[in-house]
């Protein structure tokens, strides 16, 4: 294969395991991350887009007002298993 031609790969900059979430960390304006957000949905990745050049003083608060949407959409979910269990 041609060393020029190999697929690329890449993966999120973090896994937060307790959360069940990635994070991308966006440090480019340049960069389109379009495409990746595409490929993490289509394989069912929660994911937190962080776009650290945007409003820098924000993206604490950006960060976990997603953390807390997803563990709030898990917390539902168990709760709806629990239900259907009992």
């Amino acid at each position: 294969m041609d060393e020029n031609k190999r697929p690329k790969a890449w993966d999120p900059d973090f896994y937060l395991v307790p959360f069940v979430v990635y994070i991308e960390v966006c440090g480019s304006k340049d960069f389109d991350y379009d495409y990746r957000r595409t490929i993490y949905k289509k394989n069912g990745y929660n994911f937190i887009f962080l776009h650290l050049y945007k409003a820098s003083n924000k993206w604490k608060n950006h960060f976990l007002h997603y953390l807390k949407l997803f563990t709030s959409y898990r917390n539902s979910k168990l709760d709806e298993i629990i239900r259907v269990e009992n």
